[in-house]
This record gives C-alpha cells, sequence and structure tokens, in this order.
C-alpha cells in the first residue's frame, strides 16, 4: 500500500519519505492512547474549537 501524498511531493524523495515516516509514527502514538483518554478529552477539545470560532 502506498502511502498518502498530501503534499504531492514525488514518489521516493526525501521529503515524501519523512512525511509518510512521520504520519506512521504519529498513527502509531494515537493507537497506542487509551480510547478512555481520548473520549475524555473530546469534550474539552470542542469546547476550545468553539471558543475559537466564538
Amino acid at each position: 500500500m502506498i502511502a498518502a501524498n498530501p503534499l504531492h511531493l514525488p514518489a521516493g524523495s526525501k521529503e515524501w519519505a519523512s512525511s509518510g515516516a512521520m504520519a506512521t509514527s504519529m498513527r502509531r502514538v494515537r493507537m497506542s492512547r487509551s480510547a478512555y483518554t481520548r473520549v475524555n478529552q473530546l469534550p474539552e477539545m470542542i469546547a476550545d474549537m468553539q471558543m475559537r470560532v466564538g
């Protein structure tokens, strides 16, 4: 499977490879955190977004 290339960099370039690796490591960090913590933080995130918009 080819990694998503949101920056439209040429495949195989150093930037493309590092951005793919970064996305993968971020995904790993998210998965390693417990779902409980994520659910707990959701109301805070929504409130934060509403404050920024308002």
